[in-house]
């Protein structure tokens, strides 16, 4: 079945209900839990929050609005929106060695002068599997997302630019991940864990090192 931005929607393998507030792909959407996380979600581990006959009924009626033009002016605006540039996915130098592996990188902007920032934020998924990574910036109880969305396997993304004076508001990171293959197609519980990033280090001569995953020096 499909959905669209802000329908309420369950998790078949989570309990609690989520809103739907965009699409990843054609068959993965992205949906804000009770807590305020951004998870991407595919399509098939989705129902409707209400009643099926209810949403059934609000379907065949969208597809009646769209069969008669009544979508029109909807549909004109989308092909007026310019395609948003796409985020990199850059394949990494080195495969895992069967286990799973990811990273946050900070990389300096300015090689030859990398205190003065700005810094670029990378995703790595060093593991055979693809993942949605779902990245936030803590303040208090209070959850920021800045990132989410799919990083391939062995594969890194950049995801964000931050600047110096920035940094303080990175001190606390939530990250969470769900890994998944395409067979069988069965998704695990995703993974979760908060990361502190000591703004400090990013002035102290030598901190950016070489690593195993880009051509470029990481923190």
């Amino acid at each position: 079945m499909q959905f669209a931005k802000g329908d309420r929607v369950r998790f078949l393998n989570d309990v609690g209900e989520g809103e739907v507030v965009g699409m990843v792909d054609a068959r993965t959407y992205m949906v804000r839990n009770a807590e305020g996380f951004d998870i991407p979600t595919p399509e098939e581990e989705l129902l409707p929050a209400v009643p099926m006959g209810r949403a059934m009924e609000a379907e065949a009626m969208r597809l009646k609005r769209s069969a008669s033009g009544g979508e029109t002016g909807r549909a004109t605006a989308s092909r007026d929106t310019p395609p948003a540039k796409p985020l990199v996915q850059i394949p990494l130098r080195v495969r895992a060695r069967g286990d799973v592996g990811l990273h946050v990188g900070f990389q300096p902007k300015e090689e030859l002068d990398p205190v003065v920032g700005p810094f670029r934020v990378h995703v790595i998924n060093a593991s055979e599997y693809s993942c949605f990574v779902t990245l936030a910036r803590m303040e208090g109880d209070k959850a920021s997302t800045f990132f989410a969305g799919k990083v391939e396997a062995n594969a890194a993304r950049e995801v964000k630019e931050v600047g110096v004076q920035e940094l303080e508001e990175y001190r606390r990171l939530f990250i969470q991940v769900l890994y998944y293959s395409a067979t069988p197609c069965e998704l695990p519980l995703p993974e979760a864990v908060e990361l502190a990033v000591t703004p400090a280090r990013f002035v102290r001569p030598g901190s950016f090192q070489e690593n195993p995953y880009l051509p470029c020096s990481l923190l």
